[in-house]
């Protein structure tokens, strides 16, 4: 999968602030600087935080109101990571994503046809998840 050489891997993370025009510049310009790979995070906003759940004392500036709220005006829907998906292999960049759920994950799997799975700090205890990125036989 992998060659001898240096494998970049731009994160994109969150920073496309659920624009997909926007997320497509950015893995351009990730691919102008070098880049082999662009990272995004795929999660369903219902499936992972609570709509009751509180902002952290450094997103009270923000603008909203709750962390559900603030996560929800991130998320990609699968219809926008597929586009994106797309615009990648346009421009020769790997698209690489980090799953929060296994609906998540089965989408990538399956739909996106990734090869290989970043899994998140935070999840790193999330035992039904790493057993279902386990079962996928992916690095």
């Amino acid at each position: 999968m992998f060659s001898d050489s240096i494998f970049v891997i731009a994160e994109v993370g969150v920073n496309h602030n659920g624009d997909t025009d926007l997320a497509k510049e950015l893995c351009t310009r990730a691919k102008e600087c070098g880049a082999s790979a662009v990272k995004f995070q795929h999660f369903h906003t219902d499936e992972i935080i609570s709509k009751r759940a509180k902002l952290a004392k450094y997103q009270e500036r923000s603008k909203y109101k709750t962390q559900y709220d603030m996560v929800k005006s991130y998320e990609l829907s699968d219809a926008q990571i597929l586009d994106i998906v797309e615009h990648c292999k346009l421009i020769g960049v790997k698209f690489i994503a980090t799953p929060f759920s296994q609906k998540a994950l089965r989408f990538l799997v399956n739909e996106v046809k990734m090869d290989l799975i970043k899994v998140g700090s935070g999840e790193i205890i999330n035992l039904p998840l790493l057993r279902e990125i386990g079962k996928t036989g992916h690095p």
